[in-house]
């Protein structure tokens, strides 16, 4: 049986090859020209981040919700 630790720490980071990948979520403000104007949101994405150089990557699916949530808000401008 894997404990927590070992579903979140599973990889090395490939900047430093040292440290190791822990997986949370983040939350992110966004702000996008668009040609309507600004859009505007925040959304909680899932990244990991190394534990030596704190490198942080986006892990899949984050590019989605980023995407979505700025169309929601696109969608939402006069």
């Amino acid at each position: 049986m894997l404990s927590m630790a070992d579903k979140n720490e599973d990889e090395t980071c490939a900047l430093c090859k040292r440290g190791t990948l822990v997986r949370e979520e983040r939350e992110l403000a966004i702000r996008q020209f668009t040609d309507k104007g600004f859009v505007q949101c925040r959304v909680s994405v899932p990244i990991a981040v190394c534990g030596n150089c704190a490198s942080q990557t986006l892990l899949d699916g984050a590019e989605e919700l980023i995407e979505n949530a700025i169309a929601a808000e696109y969608a939402k401008l006069p």
